[in-house]
């Protein structure tokens, strides 16, 4: 393939995009699309970061909870003397 590239170099046209025609539609929806899959990655990325941070916190409450549970006393069983 480098070959053909070298000896035949009208082969190896670029398109818009790499000869860098700025102004061409396809640039401007490659870079749209760029645009669009960051956006994407940025959110997903970011609902995850919550979701691990709140699973973090709910299990610091459940283990709070759970050593806690043998110090807290039973409710009282008094009964009111008549």
């Amino acid at each position: 393939m480098a070959a053909l590239i070298l000896l035949v170099p009208e082969v190896a046209a670029a398109c818009p995009i790499c000869f860098g025609a700025a102004d061409s539609p396809m640039v401007d929806a490659a870079r749209l699309g760029v645009i669009a899959m960051g956006t994407l990655t940025v959110s997903v990325l970011a609902v995850l970061g919550v979701w691990c941070t709140r699973l973090a916190r709910w299990e610091t409450e459940a283990q709070s909870a759970s050593s806690h549970a043998g110090s807290i006393d039973p409710p009282s069983t008094v009964r009111n003397p008549q």
